[in-house]
Order: C-alpha cells, then structure tokens, then sequence
C-alpha cells in the first residue's frame, strides 16, 4: 500500500536523525527507490497499490501471495556463483527448506522471506572479509536477482490515485528530500502535489478524492483534506516556494468551513451535504492509518507557526479538550494525535534562514538542520532580495524583521517568535541546535 510506504519511510528518515545509523537512511532510499520506479505515474501522482499475491513460476495459473519476492534456496543458488550465495545466504537468513515458520495457506513452502539476519561486521567474520568486501558482494548479488525477479510476472497493480495516500507520500518524500540531500525526491513530491492540484481540486477550493483513467471524482473527506495539506507544508519547508503554503493555507480555509463541528469541535469524516448520510462520525483513531483528525490537529499548529495565525492553533486546543478522555483512557491508540499534542505543548521552535536564494552557506545551514532530530520545528526561509520576498512576506509577517546581517546568510532559531541572537556561521547554528533550543 502507499500509504505504508509513506508511514514506514518516515519512520526510517526519523530514527537515521535521532540515531545517525545508516542503515536506516539506506531503507527510506529504496522504499523511495521503489516508489519512483514502480508506483510514480508520469504524469504525476502515485499509484495506490500493488497485490500481495501473483502467479507462481511453479504453477503460473496460480497466484500466490509474495510468490514476486520470496525465493527459494535453488533459485539463488542457479543465479549467483557458490561464494556470493553463500554470503547472500548467510546474510539475509536463507534455508533449504524456507524460512518462513508461520504459513497457513501453504504459500510459502520451500521458499524465503529476504531479511537481514545478520550484520554486515557479523557476515564478514565468518566469511574472512572487510565488511566492504561484503557488502560488495551482496550490493552485486541483489542486482543479479533483482534483473531475474523482472522475468517473473509482476502483482497486479491498483492503479487509482487517492489524494489522502498521496498526501502522505508528498510529505514522507519532500522531508526525506532534506534529510537524505536528494532532489530527486523533492522533484517527485512537487510532481504529485502539482497533479492534484491541477486534476482534483476544483475552482471553489474543494477537493475529489480519486483519480483513475482521466476521471476524477468522489467528494474528498477528512482524510484527504488533512493528509495532502500536511504534503503541502512539508514541500514548502523543502522547496520554500510560497505556492505551497498559500495553496495549503487555502485548503485549511475550506477543511474548516466543510468538515469542523461548531459545537464540539473536532472533524467530521464527511462533509455536511454528503448524499445518502445516515449520521456524521468523527474518528481520532490512530491505526494502520492516522486520523484525519489527529493529522488536521498537526497542520493546525504547524500552519499556524509559520503564518502567525493564533486561530488555527486555538482549533488544535479544541481538538485536544475534545478528544481528551479518549487519549487519557487509551493514549497507545492516539499515537498520531499526541505527536500533535506533543508539538503543542512544546519545546517548538521557528527556524528561519536569511539568505541569497540557493546560496552554498543556505544548503550547508539547512543540512545541519535535517541532520537532526528535531521534529517539533517549523522552518522558513527569508530571500535577502525584497522583490523576491514579496510573496513570502505577504503569508508570513514573522519574516519582516528576520534579515541577513551584513549581507551574510543568517539563522535565527526562535522559540514561539522570541529569537535567540542571530548567527552567521554553520558552526554557530549547530551550538544553537545541540543546545537544544
């Protein structure tokens, strides 16, 4: 599903920030590699889905589930030589007869589930090589089986564009754009936000849910809205392009005016004039999916940091008092809702960078700032130029007074707008940020 490769990417991007392990950054890399090369429509947008089942290469007019990715020992063993399937063996847990323990239907008789089961510095011990040396060879034999597995008949796929999953897509890859210093996926995020806001969002500022064979239809929900302002805010904090965050401030007007309860607050799921509505809910529940809620609570605060807009944060208050006694009663189910809670609550900062646009020191403040794990932030940038910051000034009054000193590139690091002196040099920004601001 998309939306579990959104989800797990974020999470990957989050734990290489707060742990500095590579291994987690190389993950988000190829779960962004596979959406790019598998599941990108061309013309913008992502594909929603592919099938957990496919024919088997034992018995092709039978599908079975994981029958494109699981592998059997012989199958390898007749693609890489003795020495390279040994060590791919070793390392990603491989056995003669399988090795999945748990499998009801059958699915997975003599055949393997590719995991690592072993540490690249554990496999070249045993091997009697350099963990380089290692992961050489397995870097080399995972090309050789990814171009066999190409042969195989692929899962079908659901090729339908939801706005909701892309939402989260747009986000995942436009702050993994920061943090893994790839453009690429920033271009890919702007790729999808463009198409749906050129297919799907209607001229009265309204949204459709889908996108399937040059048709667009179903009204959008709850979950559409809050998941793709959410992309729309992380690619402004990519890109700083103003676009996004005037076309994300403009869909939190209408969020607001279709799905909010003016008596209780909070979110409906549907809109008040959806046909054929025996009664409105209004979920927080944070499960394989967040809640739209829990989702249009975090754009509220955000949104509301970045445009100085106290009202979009008095609606996030509002959610909370409503919801309160569910998240008190069982806090694990609101997991996506107190993340929001927990950037209310602060410590939260403003990150503002003065600057020439696309100056070299800019590039170099702004990885020092996604090196790390500070996931209660806004971040916004101020072009030296008045001319060129026209637009942004216009969306964030903020930024008026945060400007390059002496014609230096300039950070300021504020804690709700009360800024700390401001600096000129990486080094002085990274003091600020290990400070913990």
């Amino acid at each position: 599903m998309l939306y579990d490769q959104a989800i797990l990417s974020r999470a990957y991007l989050e734990a290489y920030q707060a742990t500095g392990k590579k291994e987690y950054a190389q993950s988000a890399r190829e779960i962004f590699e596979y959406i790019l090369r598998d599941m990108a429509r061309p013309e913008g947008g992502f594909y929603s889905a592919e099938d957990a089942d496919s024919p088997s290469s034992e018995n092709p007019k039978e599908k079975r589930e994981g029958a494109f990715y699981a592998w059997s020992e012989k199958e390898i063993s007749n693609i890489l030589s003795s020495t390279e399937a040994g060590i791919f063996n070793y390392y990603f847990g491989v056995l003669t007869p399988g090795n999945v323990s748990a499998d009801p239907s059958g699915d997975f008789q003599g055949k393997n589930i590719l995991y690592i089961a072993r540490s690249l510095e554990e496999t070249a011990r045993n091997f009697g090589q350099t963990p380089a040396e290692i992961e050489k060879i397995i870097s080399d034999s995972r090309e050789k089986l990814f171009t066999a597995r190409s042969q195989r008949p692929r899962p079908h796929l659901d090729d339908k564009i939801l706005v909701d999953w892309n939402g989260l897509m747009i986000s995942a890859l436009a702050f993994g754009s920061r943090v893994l210093n790839e453009p690429r996926y920033c271009l890919a995020a702007e790729n999808s936000a463009r198409f749906i806001l050129k297919n799907l969002l209607g001229k009265d500022a309204r949204l459709l849910h889908r996108f399937r064979d040059g048709e667009a239809a179903i009204e959008a929900m709850i979950d559409d809205y809050a998941f793709f302002i959410h992309g729309l805010i992380d690619l402004y904090q990519a890109t700083f392009n103003p676009r996004y965050l005037k076309e994300a401030r403009k869909l939190t007007k209408t969020m607001l005016q279709l799905f909010w309860d003016d008596k209780d607050g909070g979110f409906f799921f549907a809109r008040a004039d959806t046909q054929n509505l025996i009664f409105r809910r209004k979920e927080l529940y944070d499960g394989a999916l967040p809640s739209g809620n829990s989702i249009a609570t975090l754009d509220l605060i955000r949104l509301g940091r970045l445009l100085m807009d106290r009202e979009l944060e008095a609606k996030a208050e509002t959610i909370f008092k409503t919801f309160s006694g569910q998240i008190r009663q069982i806090p694990n189910a609101y997991t996506q809702a107190l993340i929001a809670l927990d950037f209310a609550l602060g410590p939260a900062n403003e990150i503002v960078i003065a600057a020439e646009t696309d100056s070299p020191e800019t590039k170099q403040m702004l990885k020092s700032i996604y090196r790390r794990f500070i996931p209660n932030k806004v971040a916004a940038f101020r072009p030296a130029q008045t001319k060129e910051a026209e637009e942004i000034l216009s969306l964030i009054p903020f930024l008026n007074s945060q400007l390059p000193l002496e014609g230096k590139t300039t950070a300021y690091v504020c804690a709700n707008y009360v800024c700390k002196f401001p600096v000129t040099t990486v080094e002085e920004l990274e003091k600020l940020l290990d400070a913990k601001i």
